[in-house]
């Protein structure tokens, strides 16, 4: 995997180097009797004579440079990690304990997702939000319209079209347009009174594509399902799409499927994987909701107004009164 891609920092300041590097950590202190096992079997007098205690503390001492103990690091916040492994203590720790190099790489397909630059993945992760894990685009239906989106360089507002189209046939958002406006209103109420952006900000329990997770697709319920759903949040930021429904999608998941969302948090040390998500649902709130969540916000403000004609009273009253 390129530097470039550890080094890239993200604008809370986590970098996908420290991910992957919780990734790496917290297989090696779960994996930590079997590496001390096989170094102890080493040709190499040093490493053979180490206990696991004293190898993971070089280890840790590397990664932190304090000299930080076991159980200090087992104790340690996600942030902590200041540094990625080197290359070659990476290839040294691999030979010893085969397969956490592919860990620190992939990150479970955490730091994949995440981290990439092809934006047809990202297209290619939205239509398993739409059609079902596994399924390949449809050539007929409402989606059709769409069906060049892994082709064709959607960005900017174009491409948050296209991804709020397909979020929105996932959980019936046309055929339930108060939802939608209640979803939307919510969050904004939540930037308004300046409270932390929570699940609760994106419906909590009445999120839409939670409930249609819970009701039909289940498939979603899953950890390929929540990798699906980072793809898209990082296809919207690649496109520059500015699309709200994608982190309302994210929500939506973690509120529909919470074991999921655990199994993989487990795979990660302390709290890595939790200081993403909610770096990710604090996206909006950072930047525009996107031309179509800007103009439902004005039609439902309109709505609200005791003067405009917008307002199902007032216009009921001057029908009445004509």
């Amino acid at each position: 995997m390129p530097d470039k891609h550890n080094h890239r920092v993200d604008a809370e300041g986590l970098s996908l180097g420290s991910l992957r590097t919780a990734a790496w950590l917290r297989y090696l202190l779960d994996h930590a009797e079997r590496f001390a096992a096989a170094a102890a079997s080493s040709r190499e007098a040093r490493v053979a004579a180490a206990d696991v205690g004293l190898l993971l503390n070089e280890l840790l001492a590397a990664l932190e440079g304090d000299g930080a103990s076991v159980d200090e690091a087992r104790g340690n916040a996600y942030g902590e990690l200041a540094r990625t492994p080197p290359k070659r203590l990476l290839a040294a720790v691999d030979r010893y304990l085969p397969g956490s190099k592919a860990v620190f790489d992939g990150a479970h397909g955490v730091a994949d997702v995440l981290g990439y630059d092809d934006a047809e993945l990202g297209w290619a992760a939205l239509d398993s939000i739409e059609l079902g894990i596994g399924r390949a685009l449809a050539s007929d239906g409402k989606a059709a319209d769409d069906a060049m989106r892994g082709i064709a360089a959607f960005e900017g507002p174009a491409a948050g079209r296209v991804i709020d189209r397909a979020i929105g046939r996932m959980w019936g958002a046309d055929e339930k347009r108060a939802d939608a406006l209640s979803a939307l209103a919510a969050f904004s109420a939540t930037l308004a009174m300046n409270a932390p952006i929570t699940l609760d900000a994106y419906g909590g329990e009445h999120n839409g594509v939670a409930a249609a997770i819970l009701r039909e697709r289940g498939d979603l319920a899953s950890a390929p399902g929540l990798l699906a759903a980072l793809a898209v949040c990082r296809l919207d930021r690649l496109t520059g799409a500015g699309s709200f429904w994608a982190y309302y999608l994210l929500a939506g998941v973690m509120i529909a499927a919470p074991q999921a969302v655990a199994s993989i948090a487990a795979r990660f040390h302390r709290d890595a994987l939790s200081a993403w998500l909610d770096m990710l649902l604090a996206v909006p709130a950072r930047s525009p909701i996107g031309d179509a969540g800007e103009a439902a916000l004005a039609r439902l403000a309109a709505s609200m107004s005791f003067t405009s004609r917008h307002n199902p009273i007032v216009h009921t009253r001057h029908r009445s009164m004509g």
